[in-house]
């Protein structure tokens, strides 16, 4: 292994450390609170900008991923400059379930930081199935997701541990 050899052992080992030095400052994302390795992908949260809808902003391996949107009546009825009051109840985690008016039970496969789980806890569906296998999104959205979707006793959480 070259870092080891005895001739220039010195600058080897002087290149390496700088190596991993800008790669911690290069992995860094400007803005961003939280920062978690998940067994898939680097995720990190930072609070939304004024031109996003969401509360917070997820984005994995420092690409754009979801973001946390908090959709209650409350709170979107407080905010006619950023949810349309003619569009109320339409959006797309609200979208399916007017499809089929008051399902008893729902499956969500995928269900991220928990925007479509809370949609169905809006439409008062009594038995939320959310599949996730990424263990840290699930970790943001319990933690800061406004309308604690999975935190509601009518929701089941499958996936990776917890």
């Amino acid at each position: 292994f070259i870092l080891w050899s005895k001739p220039g052992r010195n600058i080897n080992f002087a290149l390496l450390v700088t190596a991993v030095i800008l790669s911690w400052f290069a992995g860094r994302v400007p803005g961003s609170f939280k920062e978690i390795w998940s067994p898939y992908q680097k995720l990190t949260v930072k609070a939304s900008s004024v031109d996003e809808i969401g509360e917070y902003v997820i984005n994995v391996n420092n690409i754009g991923y979801q973001e946390i949107i908090n959709l209650s009546d409350d709170h979107v009825s407080a905010n006619p400059g950023i949810f349309s009051p003619e569009l109320i109840g339409f959006s797309q985690y609200d979208l399916p379930l007017l499809f089929h008016p008051n399902p008893k039970s729902v499956l969500l496969v995928g269900t991220g930081s928990g925007n479509d789980v809370a949609g169905a806890l809006r439409h008062n569906v009594l038995t939320i199935t959310a599949v996730e296998i990424d263990p840290a999104i699930i970790l943001i959205g319990r933690e800061l997701h406004p309308e604690m979707p999975y935190l509601s006793p009518r929701v089941q959480h499958y996936g990776s541990d917890v």
